[in-house]
């Protein structure tokens, strides 16, 4: 017997608000994907989503998010597979490129603990790394902590 998971948590599915602080979840795994948003239950952020480097380009230009939460294991596009590269790539062009080097990205992947360093150094610029899966509260703490930062940012230079 088979449970949509929407039935047992009905306000998913209720419309956020526009005004909502947006996080993108780069996630290919569609099973990760939903144990992500769930951590998201009842909090108050819009979420979008892109499965691999060419949506979560288009989304970022498309719909500038507040925070982005990236897997590392993404695939280029989607016909092509996973690989760490692809993550690491996309995260050192958001922080290189003029028009994302502030967006605040949280690298959430289960190669987080070997790749650390490297994400967080001078060239990749990820606010913080965390191993899949975190407690609920840890990654709330740490998504509500950039968003507020970039939201007091964005009141500020209007």
């Amino acid at each position: 017997m088979s449970t949509n998971l929407l039935e047992r948590a009905p306000h998913l599915d209720e419309p956020t608000p526009a005004t909502a602080p947006t996080v993108l979840i780069i996630e290919d795994d569609p099973v990760h994907r939903m144990q992500t948003e769930f951590y998201f239950d009842e909090q108050p952020y819009r979420l979008t989503f892109a499965s691999n480097q060419v949506e979560a380009e288009a989304q970022i230009k498309g719909d500038r998010p507040h925070l982005v939460l990236l897997d590392l294991r993404i695939p280029p596009d989607k016909h092509m597979r996973a690989e760490e590269k692809v993550g690491l790539d996309l995260l050192a062009h958001l922080h290189q490129a003029p028009d994302t080097s502030d967006l605040p990205v949280v690298v959430l992947s289960l190669y987080a603990s070997i790749l650390e360093k490297e994400c967080m150094d001078l060239e990749h610029g990820a606010k913080a790394v965390m191993v899949k899966w975190p407690r609920k509260q840890e990654l709330l703490d740490e998504v509500n902590r950039w968003v507020s930062g970039v939201s007091r940012e964005l009141s500020h230079s209007h």
